[in-house]
């Protein structure tokens, strides 16, 4: 839950796995960075947040490629909640500062082309627009707040131009493009009733949601002067579980929020662990 008229600071990291048919298709995927923001009431119903954040994130590959970046994020969010009905709107933007490191050609082992020797590497920058939306209704069940909603959200990302240098003919290189995709779907979120512990108040939550995810993550490159289209082999049925632990103290402006998200499709699954600082005024 949002704290209106307040602040919030949150470090996070997150690892996963891509799973596919070869070893160039299986891949570690980490990400850790840090956000922050302000909220502040417009209304007694309206809030308006905005936030910004950096982060760094790394890529490996079974068969040794690697990919690593940094990004810049920020953006803003709309929100409405009357206690019984809750909604949400949040727009934002991302840039990135990436480069790729080739130590094995796919399906090239054992040949000239694949010699061992081989390497490419490249740099891009990259930008991304995003956007989501979440509608809800909040009521109460025996002592817990249930919440059940609707939710989409949509990036396009813009990919700049990337030329790879390699000690081969074997160069992969793609012109500037747009790709974007999308995901619509329903959840519920369960809110506990606070428990108290020595002077703390602890509040568990958790939020179970399906998506369906829309459009692919395909890329137009070029190899040997011939066209190809790299993909990322993930199912399109997406499990989202979100579960935290507010921690407060009577009178203090300060309250920690201890969470884990994990997000699993067919083919990927990444989880996230976080540590918010959240403060009013």
């Amino acid at each position: 839950m949002r704290t209106a008229h307040g602040w919030w600071l949150s470090p996070f990291a997150s690892f996963g796995r891509v799973d596919g048919a070869t070893a160039a298709q299986e891949a570690d995927v980490g990400n850790a960075g840090v956000t922050g923001g302000v909220e502040f009431d417009v209304t007694p119903e309206f809030s308006l947040g905005l936030f910004a954040g950096g982060s760094a994130g790394s890529l490996r590959a079974d068969d040794g490629n690697s990919a690593n970046s940094s990004g810049i994020h920020g953006g803003a969010v709309l929100s409405y909640d009357n206690k019984a009905v809750f909604a949400d709107l949040t727009i934002g933007v991302s840039r990135f500062w990436g480069n790729s490191n080739h130590v094995a050609a796919p399906g090239l082992a054992g040949t000239v082309l694949g010699a061992d020797d081989f390497s490419a590497g490249a740099s891009s920058v990259d930008m991304a627009f995003w956007g989501g939306a979440e509608v809800g209704y909040r009521s109460n069940l025996d002592k817990v707040d249930v919440a059940p909603y609707a939710f989409g959200r949509v990036v396009n990302q813009q990919l700049g131009a990337f030329g790879e240098s390699s000690t081969s003919v074997l160069a992969l290189s793609g012109d500037a493009t747009g790709m974007t995709t999308a995901e619509v779907g329903v959840g519920v979120q369960w809110l506990g009733s606070p428990l108290l512990v020595q002077q703390l108040t602890i509040t568990p939550s958790l939020d179970v949601a399906y998506g369906r995810r829309l459009g692919d993550f395909e890329r137009p490159v070029s190899l040997l002067g011939n066209s190809l289209a790299s993909t990322v082999p993930v199912g399109r049925d997406m499990l989202h579980i979100d579960a935290a632990l507010d921690v407060s103290k009577p009178q203090s402006p300060l309250s920690v929020r201890l969470g884990y998200s994990g997000s699993l499709s067919s083919g990927a699954h990444a989880h996230a662990v976080k540590v918010s600082l959240i403060g009013s005024f």
